[in-house]
């Protein structure tokens, strides 16, 4: 399947050739998802908008990997960072997808990955995550914290 139908989901933001990012897929686009990946991470919690009952038994009739590390929107941890940047480092050379509910936290802690682990240019990185939208309040806090730590 070619990369424009991944485009239809929602906030679909590709990275690089191993890593995108998006808000929740729905059942019907998770197919879309085996060609072009080999492992899932869910940033949402199960209460999120749009979460999907049995995500992980789907992402399995899939032959996807799935990892479920819930982020809690309105207070975003620094060990929740940390979890998710080992978990991208142990899968630095497979093809990943990142999703959240509408794909901000993921598209902020992607851009902290990216800086912080990635030697990825600041303007560039912050390019992707405006793309997607405009860290709150609490979320500018949070990345601000996390670069100065790092």
């Amino acid at each position: 399947m070619s990369e424009t139908a991944l485009q239809a989901i929602r906030n679909y933001r590709r990275i690089s050739p191993h890593l995108a990012t998006a808000g929740q897929p729905d059942v019907n686009q998770y197919p879309l998802l085996a060609g072009h990946f080999d492992s899932v991470i869910n940033l949402a919690r199960p209460d999120s908008p749009h979460a999907l009952a049995d995500e992980p038994a789907l992402a399995a009739r899939h032959g996807l990997e799935y990892i479920a590390l819930p982020v809690d929107f309105k207070n975003p941890r620094s060990d929740d960072f940390e979890a998710f940047r080992r978990h991208l480092r142990e899968r630095e050379q497979q093809r990943v997808f990142v999703h959240c509910a509408m794909n901000w936290r993921v598209s902020s802690f992607i851009f902290l990955y990216r800086v912080i682990d990635a030697g990825v240019d600041r303007a560039t990185a912050l390019h992707d995550l405006e793309a997607v939208w405009q860290p709150d309040p609490v979320w500018r806090e949070f990345i601000d914290t996390t670069l100065k730590q790092a």
